[in-house]
């Protein structure tokens, strides 16, 4: 199999994969001339990159937190990261937790007012 169609494969994928946990539509964009723009498209004030491979070593990271908060189903597993040189802080959380995610954060919010 090629790359173009593993790349557009796995964009079909995650496009369904987010509609399926926020219940936005999104589509596939069309590289044209050589301009890049969003893997997907459709939400505006959202870039979404779509990146699939058979490992993502950063996944480990996941899979840790996930394991360390299996006996609190209600917690919501997220990796902070960062590299040396980025003062920037990333966010690593499963798309179909990211309700959850939104939902907690909103909710501690509230109940910090």
């Amino acid at each position: 199999m090629n790359s173009r169609q593993k790349g557009k494969r796995g964009e079909l994928e995650a496009a369904k994969a987010w509609q399926e946990a926020t219940g936005l539509d999104v589509h596939r964009t069309a590289q044209v001339d050589g301009k890049l723009s969003a893997d997907l498209a459709g939400v505006d004030g959202v870039h979404i990159e779509v990146k699939r491979r058979r490992r993502i070593a950063s996944l480990d990271f996941l899979l840790q937190a996930e394991a360390d908060s299996a006996d609190r189903e209600s917690d919501v597993p997220i990796v902070l990261m960062r590299q040396d040189q980025d003062t920037n802080w990333a966010v690593m959380v499963r798309l179909d937790r990211l309700s959850d995610l939104v939902s907690a954060l909103a909710g501690q919010a509230w109940n910090q007012k």
